[in-house]
């Protein structure tokens, strides 16, 4: 018996080879494709275009980003080398400047703070407010602040910054910190108790909450 030669069209779906009748389907359905193409074709070449260039300026984005990333980095290790105080502060300025969404920028504001007391409260809200700040910035950022505006008579904006729980080794001086700025005597027990039976970071901090815990319990 003779292989089957290609199925005529003009057979009824009763007529032919389950066989056939798929091979039918199939040049339908190729048939369609193909016509689907030369139908749009125009439109798929620019779809191919815009994704080339998509791709294109994705990578030349991401090598954007990186020499960036480098850029700041080396600037702001440059800038840490400097003895001269005004000098370190002015290239941090510029750092924080040329890349501002940067991490580099984040740490520069943190060192700013330490060398610029006329604007801290500003540097250390930045460091709190940027979006590359790693947690343990901002915690010691909130610590800082705090204490300044504590030191300056603004004991609201200090205790704002202290409401929210803070890494292991910031507890201690937060809670130091709400005791100080606490309004009643029992306040002020509770959170000195808190900040003794927090994990220690400093051996200074530590003697000053035990002396200021032992005239505690002189008063009562």
């Amino acid at each position: 018996m003779k292989k089957h030669e290609q199925a005529s069209p003009n057979l009824t779906p009763n007529e032919m080879s389950a066989s056939e009748l798929e091979e039918l389907k199939r040049d339908m359905r190729s048939a369609q494709i193909a016509a689907w193409i030369e139908q749009h074709r125009q439109r798929l070449l620019i779809g191919g275009v815009v994704l080339a260039l998509a791709l294109v300026a994705g990578g030349y984005w991401q090598q954007q980003a990186r020499e960036r990333a480098a850029a700041a980095s080396l600037m702001y290790t440059q800038a840490l080398q400097q003895r001269d105080s005004t000098k370190r502060q002015d290239m941090l300025r510029k750092l924080v400047e040329a890349f501002p969404s940067s991490p580099q920028a984040a740490m520069a504001q943190m060192q700013l703070a330490a060398l610029d007391d006329a604007h801290l409260e500003q540097h250390l809200q930045a460091v709190i407010a940027h979006d590359k700040s790693m947690d343990m910035w901002r915690w010691q950022a909130r610590l800082d602040l705090a204490d300044w505006y504590r030191l300056h008579g603004r004991k609201n904006d200090a205790r704002a910054l202290l409401q929210e729980r803070m890494g292991k080794a910031y507890e201690q001086r937060r809670h130091y910190l709400l005791a100080l700025l606490a309004e009643d005597v029992k306040e002020r027990s509770e959170h000195l108790q808190k900040a003794q039976a927090a994990e220690s970071y400093d051996n200074e901090l530590k003697r000053e909450i035990e002396r200021l815990l032992a005239g505690e319990g002189r008063k009562s």
